[in-house]
């Protein structure tokens, strides 16, 4: 979001991981499973729900299971990711060109998409389009300092980007603001995957479409000399239990269109920040 990112390469990149992605998406199905329980925080009655940048549909099964007399419109700009679980009522399309007509959306739930947008002002004001009167957006994101380890490992091997950079949680909040959305509640967590090996890791980043897309990457093959490098320098962070760890500081967020409803119950205004420990079990690369 604060990267500039090669977003063709993105969603061909995306395309090509949608076979494999729900083989390694323990990550998003662990945040997405927090994020959902704050709806027991909420009262709505959304009739309308999109679920924004629904990926392989696992969030849209979760909502309707949560809103069973709700409608679920799943909505995601890679075709094939649609294509694994293919949804009851699909779309693809662009967040930030939404193909939605106004106000007829009581939720938008969108997880672990925003990071990806490439004009986060214009996705806001989408969603704020769209959404009815005392309509709920819901989402996760990630926030600065994920995969800070991997960051660091690569500085020390080159002087190309390998990992984006993230929009600061404060300032994500005041764009919500400055989108017209009312009582913008944001918090985060930091979770800690471990892994045996630098190739583990990356082979998760790969099945799950999250390889590097910056701008300032280097356009050609890596070569072994420099991977060799970024393999020593994060070996040497390895912990107390001899495995690598990848910080993840996932941003939870809610907003509320204008004008807001005297019935409605808004969730708290502060949640616990919790610090987890996820193990990745080794994978088999035979």
């Amino acid at each position: 979001m604060t990267s500039a990112l090669d977003q063709q390469s993105l969603q061909r990149a995306v395309a090509r991981a949608a076979e494999k992605f729900e083989a390694s998406d323990f990550l998003h199905r662990e945040i997405r499973s927090r994020a959902l329980e704050r709806f027991d925080f909420v009262r709505v009655d959304p009739g309308c729900i999109l679920d924004l940048g629904a990926g392989t549909g696992e969030s849209s099964r979760a909502l309707a299971d949560r809103f069973p007399h709700a409608d679920i419109l799943a909505l995601d700009l890679v075709p094939e990711m649609l294509m694994v679980n293919p949804p009851d009522l699909a779309l693809c399309g662009a967040a930030e060109q939404l193909p939605i007509a106004d106000s007829s959306v009581g939720l938008v739930f969108s997880s672990m998409m925003l990071h990806w947008t490439p004009n986060i002002d214009q996705l806001l004001s989408q969603v704020k389009r769209i959404l009815k009167p005392d309509g709920l957006f819901m989402f996760t994101t990630l926030g600065e300092g994920t995969l800070s380890e991997l960051h660091q490992a690569w500085a020390e091997a080159d002087q190309f980007t390998h990992v984006m950079d993230f929009l600061p949680m404060r300032q994500l909040g005041d764009k919500m603001i400055q989108a017209g959305m009312v009582e913008p509640v944001l918090d985060s967590e930091i979770i800690t995957v471990t892994y045996d090996s630098v190739r583990s890791l990356a082979e998760d980043l790969k099945n799950t479409g999250a390889s590097n897309y910056t701008a300032g990457r280097c356009r050609g093959l890596t070569s072994r000399r420099r991977w060799r490098r970024m393999q020593v320098a994060y070996d040497q962070q390895r912990n107390e239990d001899d495995l690598l760890t990848a910080s993840v500081n996932v941003v939870y967020g809610h907003a509320w269109n204008q004008p807001t409803g005297p019935t409605a119950k808004k969730p708290a205004t502060e949640f616990e920040i919790a610090v987890d420990l996820l193990r990745k079990t080794p994978m088999d690369n035979s």
